[in-house]
């Protein structure tokens, strides 16, 4: 013979299949029960006071379905019921019940310094009455909002404190994948990432076991999350799991946990260079902020909609959008009070600044985030975040070393060109010095044979002069030698300092290899005078017998 199930034995059995049905079909269930309990109230079975002891219970079941479907007005229409419902009553369980509500309703919009006091007021009534399992609850979301305020260690405690709640409630589902699931969410806190992938990993198993979807999606894309948040960063793994539950989320209707999925997928993206692709999941995620607000994950949007363009090739436009979504981001988390997110905004807005450099604004925004974590208490969240800038700073060194050392490779090769270009050159004058030499030796002789006057070949050699080198091409020479090796001369006079003109002239080109014999056709003078220069060079030098001055002028 089957047991009648009690009102209240109805009402826990509907709260579970929170976890494993869809919300459709418990909103269903929820209207059924209530429309069994009037007919049991107006054939006076049930009293008055228990009759507004289950609509409320059914009304907070309908708070929590809202809640994480983003259904953000039906859910403060049903916060203002359930107060009504709690003035009316005026029992302990059902104010503490209330202000749980409250905060869920509020704390993704704005924390407040009495929430503390609140919840941990709620927590000890819920103790008091027996109510295990909503202390259980209550200790949990005590957790997420300590760790909301990077208060790492009262985090710690509240965990402890569920744990212990958890082991008097063995026989109870759910319970273990929920605190698997917050244990494995306060080490993503803290950057234990291999503890946290530990916890989530069992917080999946110990759901699907359950039939549990909706622990299930929030933890595997919390492993995601983990997967992009690594120095060595999985996207492609991370876009597989969030995919799945992108999927899962849209069939559930679970439009809180949708938004942050379709912001990670663009997140994803991003990290593998898909920019069009990552764009396109973020208007997915603005179209349902505009439809269902959600200021925590929306200033998140913004923020990675400006890493996505700063990812992106620089232009005015994108700036100029870069800009734009830090500013909003900045708004938003100063707005709302999400200090965690207002620190990389900061952070993150003033190191894409200094690369503009736009050196007092970066200033001004690096400095306010380093106040901004004077706020928050955690000191491990301090040292991560120090750690994860040094790695950031470290890795953008990084590149710009690899750009210069590109740049100076591209640079070498261009001087080597031109030295080679300005050796072919003097090369080419030297084979037009030779053949003019011949030409004019030839003639010379040609013409004393014949018995030609001495003054007749003097004014024929004059004659024949102008096809020498000209002062034209030696000052090409010397202009294209200055561009080859720009500080020459400078570092000559540093090492000679009373060097002339004309003894640069010639370590030029004992720099270029000429030979005596071609300095001297070159400059038109005779080899005698090329070595005396040459003698005059070494002792202004200083140079000893070992040493040779086409080794001193390689070195420069």
């Amino acid at each position: 013979m089957t047991r009648v199930l009690s009102g209240r034995e109805e009402i826990l059995r509907v709260e579970r299949r929170f976890y494993t049905d869809s919300f459709s079909s418990v909103n269903k269930t929820l209207s059924t029960l209530e429309q069994k309990f009037k007919s049991l109230h107006a054939r006076e079975l049930i009293g008055e006071s228990r009759m507004m002891h289950y609509r409320f219970e059914l009304l907070r079941i309908r708070c929590m379905i809202c809640h994480t479907a983003m259904q953000r007005d039906k859910a403060a229409i049903i916060v203002s019921q359930l107060k009504e419902l709690a003035i009316a009553t005026k029992e302990p369980l059902h104010h503490a019940h209330l202000s749980r509500e409250e905060y869920r309703l509020r704390s993704d919009i704005e924390l407040q310094s009495d929430d503390d006091r609140i919840l941990r007021e709620a927590l000890e009534t819920f103790m008091l009455c027996g109510e295990m399992l909503h202390a259980f609850r209550c200790a949990l979301t005590l957790a997420q909002h300590a760790q909301k305020k990077d208060k790492y260690a009262q985090c710690l405690y509240y965990l402890q404190k569920a744990e212990e709640i958890r082991r008097l409630l063995s026989s109870e589902p759910f319970l273990e994948a929920q605190y698997q699931l917050a244990n494995g969410n306060y080490h993503i806190a803290i950057q234990d990432f291999d503890k946290a992938e530990e916890c989530l990993q069992a917080a999946i198993e110990l759901s699907v076991d359950e039939q549990n979807w909706r622990t299930e999606l929030v933890a595997r894309s919390n492993i995601a999350s983990i997967h992009l948040m690594r120095v060595e960063k999985k996207p492609q793994q991370a876009l597989e799991i969030l995919l799945e539950c992108m999927e899962l989320a849209k069939k559930k209707k679970a439009f809180h946990d949708l938004s942050r999925i379709l912001v990670m997928c663009g997140s994803a993206q991003t990290n593998m260079g898909n920019y069009g692709e990552a764009l396109a999941f973020f208007h997915q995620a603005e179209k349902l902020y505009k439809k269902y607000p959600f200021p925590l994950h929306e200033a998140t949007l913004h923020y990675k909609l400006a890493r996505l363009f700063m990812s992106m090739n620089a232009s005015s436009s994108r700036n100029a959008k870069i800009e734009h979504h830090f500013r909003q981001a900045h708004i938003m988390t100063q707005e709302h009070g999400f200090l965690q997110l207002r620190i990389w905004v900061l952070r993150h807005w003033g190191l894409w600044l200094r690369s503009r450099k736009k050196w007092d604004r970066a200033f001004a925004l690096l400095q306010e985030s380093y106040e901004t974590q004077q706020v928050i208490i955690g000191k491990d969240a301090q040292k991560n975040i120090k750690e994860l800038e040094v790695h950031y700073v470290a890795s953008l060194h990084q590149k710009e070393n690899e750009l210069l050392k590109q740049e100076n490779h591209i640079l070498g090769k261009e001087t080597r060109d031109l030295r080679y270009q300005l050796l072919e050159r003097t090369s080419s004058i030297m084979k037009e010095l030779n053949r003019y030499g011949e030409v004019r030796s030839t003639i010379m002789e040609i013409l004393e044979q014949h018995g030609t006057k001495a003054k007749v070949l003097k004014e024929v050699s004059a004659l024949l002069m102008p096809l020498s080198v000209t002062q034209l091409d030696k000052d090409i020479f010397f202009s294209e030698f200055n561009q080859t090796y720009p500080g020459f001369y400078n570092q000559l006079e540093y090492l000679i300092p009373d060097v002339t003109i004309k003894e640069k002239h010639i370590c030029c080109l004992i720099r270029c290899g000429f030979s005596t014999y071609h300095i001297a056709t070159f400059l038109d003078i005779s080899t005698r005078t090329v070595e005396t220069h040459r003698l005059h060079i070494r002792k202004k030098a200083g140079l000893s017998s070992s040493d040779t001055i086409d080794r001193l002028l390689s070195s420069i």
